[in-house]
């Protein structure tokens, strides 16, 4: 199966709140039908989903999001 490791960011925390709940219903519900390794978190308006990883790449993943996370400014540009 395919694996899937998606950054996710939000005009604002509580944007990011609403969308880590929804991955975790959506991963809540994929596990009834087809158990698999799954993974969310949010750092402020940024959000990690990891589907189907490699164990070996998990930790290096969640590095990689920490650094994207903490970049981020604490609003998106605004045009």
């Amino acid at each position: 199966a395919p694996s899937v490791v998606w950054f996710t960011t939000w005009d604002d925390e509580a944007e990011g709140r609403e969308a880590e709940a929804a991955a975790r219903r959506v991963v809540a519900a994929r596990a009834g039908a087809a158990p698999a390794p799954a993974h969310v978190e949010r750092r402020g308006r940024a959000v990690l989903v990891l589907l189907d990883l490699a164990t070996a790449l998990k930790e290096p993943v969640r590095r990689a999001f920490d650094a994207f996370a903490s970049a981020l400014p604490p609003a998106p540009p605004r045009d």
